[in-house]
């Protein structure tokens, strides 16, 4: 992809995509200032408002008005008298406007980027991830390739068996999920195009298949494999074993035989992460996990919980460098996405929130009944607030999939007129 058939809008949006793949390898692998440390973190807080910006000047729309609405919404909860105060409040602001804001400029500018121009360079990065990645994995725990950003206050590594969760370029193993999910969404969008290389997707598949397992997330390998699914069944492919396949088969077999003491590090993975799922099944863990979620708004009670907190009180970043409101930690401990935002913001953010879930699934070119699924699984399990990493991959995810969608219905629409005629 040389760059000089990239636009200037689409060099900035390149920019903006190295920026979030190798921005944390900054905050963890070189001794920066605390305040470069923090600038970088700014940074990807930022990025889907700098996304926003990478479609001006922007079309005229009647979309405005909705996004008018959230931000109005949003600056009257940020202004709330008893909030934790003006910094959580901006970084609240930006954390609960930037995904939301990135999606509806898309749907008023969709015309305006290529999005498939960015895929060769995915591609290329996504076999240096998983390089990287296994190198990881196979050095021990305490190596410096291992280590997190802000390690000194977290101070222990994630483990699977006695290997290191691997997070590749990104500051923690959840940067590396978002990536990965990002990469799910490449894979399902190139699956889309009516003329692709089963190769080269071959190889997009095994890169993810690797990071997924290595990273040890049981949500990302989850989600891996459905949208691995559908991407097989969006192409027209019901067969989901193909001559690339049984190849691979064929060279993982013969590299057994001839080296047999790759066994252990091939296999380990697997054993390593099956252990994890097995322990975390018989305690309970893995049920808990999977219903948390929903029972915590279901059962959900506060002292405020129409209008909530604050915005940003809940945030990890904002409470190390101002503190922790008193309210926050009187109300005891959470984690999952939709308890935090009732807390921040309420019955009322939460109910923006669904309001414009349902806005994006009328308004996208997204099938409706994979939209309606991909929400309920972010909303659940995969945080967009609380992460900046999803923010602004998921964003960039859903964007490229409702332009390759959009791609798709006008091909077969223009076959359609052909054949009619």
């Amino acid at each position: 992809m040389p760059l000089t058939r990239l636009t200037k809008r689409e060099i900035f949006f390149l920019g903006l995509l190295l920026g979030a793949i190798f921005s944390g390898s900054l905050r963890k692998w070189f001794l920066l200032p605390s305040i470069f440390s923090h600038a970088v973190l700014g940074f990807q807080i930022l990025l889907p408002w700098l996304f926003c910006l990478g479609f001006y000047p922007w079309n005229q729309s009647k979309i405005y008005k909705y996004l008018f609405i959230h931000w109005l919404i949003l600056l009257l909860l940020a202004l709330a008298p008893e909030s934790c105060g003006i910094f959580h409040s901006i970084f609240g602001f930006l954390l609960h406007g930037g995904f939301w804001t990135g999606l509806f400029v898309f749907l008023a500018n969709n015309n305006k980027v290529d999005w498939d121009k960015f895929y060769p360079v995915s591609l290329l990065i996504l076999g240096l991830e998983t390089i990287l990645a296994i190198f990881q994995y196979a050095l021990p725990v305490e190596h410096s390739i291992n280590q997190y950003a802000n390690f000194k206050a977290i101070g222990d590594i994630a483990l699977m068996g006695e290997s290191a969760r691997v997070t590749g370029t990104f500051s923690y193993v959840s940067g590396l999920g978002s990536y990965i999910l990002f990469m799910s969404f490449q894979l399902w969008c190139n699956s889309l195009r009516p003329k692709y290389k089963p190769v080269i997707l071959f190889f997009h598949e095994v890169c993810l298949g690797i990071l997924a397992l290595l990273n040890g997330s049981r949500a990302i390998i989850f989600a891996f494999i459905l949208i691995w699914i559908i991407s097989k069944i969006s192409r027209g492919m019901p067969r989901l074993i193909n001559f690339y396949s049984v190849l691979g088969f064929s060279f993982l077999l013969t590299s057994l035989w001839l080296f047999p003491w790759a066994n252990h590090f091939l296999f380990q993975p697997f054993i390593n992460l099956s252990d994890r799922i097995v322990l975390n099944v018989a305690s309970g863990e893995q049920t808990s996990r999977f219903i948390t979620p929903w029972e915590n708004v279901i059962f959900f009670s506060s002292e405020k919980e129409w209008f909530g907190y604050g915005l940003g009180c809940t945030y990890q970043g904002a409470n190390e460098l101002w503190g922790i409101s008193a309210n926050i930690l009187r109300y005891g401990y959470f984690e999952e996405e939709m308890e935090r935002i009732l807390i921040e913001g309420g019955w009322v953010l939460f109910m923006l929130k669904l309001l414009f879930i349902i806005l994006f699934i009328a308004l996208s070119n997204i099938p409706k009944w994979i939209n309606a699924l991909l929400f309920i699984l972010l909303l659940g399990y995969f945080p967009i607030v609380s992460n900046t990493y999803n923010s602004f991959f998921l964003l960039w995810g859903i964007i490229s999939l409702s332009s390759q969608y959009e791609q798709k219905n006008r091909f077969l629409h223009a076959l359609s007129y052909r054949d009619w005629e």
